[in-house]
């Protein structure tokens, strides 16, 4: 009964209630709208609304008519013109290519190229190289410097060279009369100006006119001690440095061969093993791990110019690392064409 109970009060609830006229939740139907009236002219405040109306749709259209003829016109002329966004969003670009290789935007060094040489550059660009002696005799003493080429500056001397660990410097005595005292940073990436401030700086002190045991005077600073420097290490006549450094991107492998093992080869494979490297930020490390590419390159052991306190003599030096480009070795540019393969050939 219970049940048959509950079925009835849910139909009575489930029912829909008989229609009525007067029942306030029927929806009446609204009533009949009057006739449109014409959109222009008569009809009182009617007029009004329909001529807005009107404009709302009408001037949209004008304007897209107007922006397309516009859009139209514009094309062949600016297919002709570079436009000034587009041309610093390519500058942008690659800039962006730039900073990922480390690398200026506008130079291109995985090539291999010739330094822009200027005149007065090709006699030290000779004697750098070993170019018959660069035009001069090999018995007068030179220096000079190849500041040409964008990724490394590089100075020769030659005569009587002694190296002042104390200073960070080089004496050059009886320079040649006229010498100025030269500044080096020995690393091969002299156009990244952030890296090279942390490199070792090298300066070479001419000393004009010092006999032996006497005092001479330093060109431009007469006021300095420009006493000749004992000897503790003379190496032997025809026996070379080359100073460089293993500092600045040493520690990455790609920049130890770019930056330092490629160069030291382009600069000092003509000697034949007979050079010393004079190393500033010497690391022991880098020469556990590239103390067999050395061993093919010298017949020296290497000298560490920072902590080295002894006096090295020299009849010859050169500061700085000549390079041809990212992990190149150009043949061309090679005093006896060697080539890539033969540093490979010698690292094995």
């Amino acid at each position: 009964m219970q049940q048959a109970s509950s079925h009835q009060h849910h139909y009575q609830h489930s029912a829909k209630p008989p229609v009525s006229r007067s029942s306030s939740w029927i929806r009446r139907s609204p009533p009949p709208s009057p006739p449109h009236k014409k959109l222009w002219g008569g009809g009182g405040g009617g007029g009004g609304g329909g001529r807005s109306r009107y404009v709302c749709r009408i001037v949209p259209l004008l304007v897209l008519t107007v922006y397309s003829i516009f859009t139209v016109v514009r094309i062949p002329s600016s297919s002709l013109v570079v436009s000034t966004a587009d041309s610093e969003r390519v500058e942008r670009r690659e800039d962006v290519e730039a900073f990922k290789t480390h690398l200026p935007s506008n130079q291109n060094n995985l090539e291999a190229r010739e330094e822009t040489r200027s005149p007065a550059s090709l006699p030290c660009s000779a004697l750098i190289n070993g170019e018959a002696g660069g035009g001069q005799a090999a018995a007068e003493s030179a220096l000079c410097c190849d500041r040409s080429h964008y990724r490394s500056d590089v100075c020769y001397l030659r005569g009587d060279v002694r190296t002042d660990p104390s200073t960070s410097s080089v004496l050059l005595y009886n320079a040649p009369r006229g010498s100025a005292p030269e500044k080096v940073r020995p690393y091969t990436r002299k156009f990244e100006g952030s890296i090279m401030s942390t490199i070792d700086e090298v300066t070479i002190v001419p000393v004009v006119d010092a006999g032996s045991g006497s005092n001479g005077t330093t060109a431009g600073d007469t006021g300095k001690d420009s006493l000749r420097r004992r000897c503790d290490v003379r190496h032997p006549p025809g026996v070379p440095a080359v100073v460089f450094s293993t500092g600045g991107y040493t520690g990455n492998v790609y920049h130890e061969f770019s930056d330092g093992l490629i160069p030291l080869f382009i600069t000092a494979q003509r000697f034949a093993g007979e050079v010393v490297f004079v190393v500033l930020e010497y690391h022991y490390w880098w020469l556990g791990r590239y103390g067999a590419v050395l061993e093919r390159l010298t017949n020296y052991k290497v000298v560490d110019f920072r902590y080295d306190r002894r006096v090295h003599c020299f009849s010859e030096m050169i500061v700085g690392l000549r390079i041809h480009g990212e992990l190149v070795v150009d043949p061309k540019l090679m005093p006896n064409g060697e080539s890539c393969g033969d540093h490979e050939a010698r690292a094995r």
